[in-house]
């Protein structure tokens, strides 16, 4: 069932340079909070294999899901969380990700920060100050013209 789903929605994009595929936050963390480890590995084989592309998981718990990504042996996907300095949408706390992001091997799990302006709350360049200091390799943000995405691209020096 899974394949097919993940079939299905990537009819979309295809012939698009797809880079990774994610399995969404209330998919990962519900799962994370199971601890299904075959759900994960069954996804991660399927991506790699059928797309040839890098399995990413979208989750709010991103220590949780190393921590357990690294104990079931699954190795190089992408984890795409909230991350910014006031701790909006990051769970446990914010020191646990920092001293996680820090201590990771980009190698195995390439770290992608959303949420970075905390829908708001922390102006971009504090933001991306914060960012810049971390061991993070790609960040995902929003933006409304071609003149915010420039501006906000200067501040990330990632």
């Amino acid at each position: 069932m899974m394949q097919m789903l993940i079939d299905v929605e990537m009819k979309m994009y295809k012939d698009l340079p797809v880079k990774a595929i994610f399995l969404q936050n209330i998919i990962t963390d519900l799962m994370l909070g199971y601890a299904v480890k075959e759900i994960f590995y069954e996804y991660c084989e399927y991506i790699r294999k059928k797309y040839k592309v890098l399995p990413g998981f979208i989750t709010q718990n991103m220590p949780y899901l190393i921590q357990k990504l690294k104990q079931w042996g699954i190795p190089e996907v992408v984890i795409c969380f909230s991350f910014n300095k006031i701790g909006y949408l990051m769970s446990p706390n914010i020191e646990s990700y920092v001293e996680t992001a820090n201590n990771n091997n980009a190698d195995v799990y390439q770290l992608m920060a959303m949420s970075t302006l905390a829908s708001g709350a922390i102006s971009a360049k504090e933001a991306y100050q914060f960012i810049n200091q971390q061991n993070i390799q790609s960040v995902v943000f929003g933006a409304s013209s071609r003149k915010h995405i420039e501006e906000t691209i200067k501040l990330i020096q990632i």
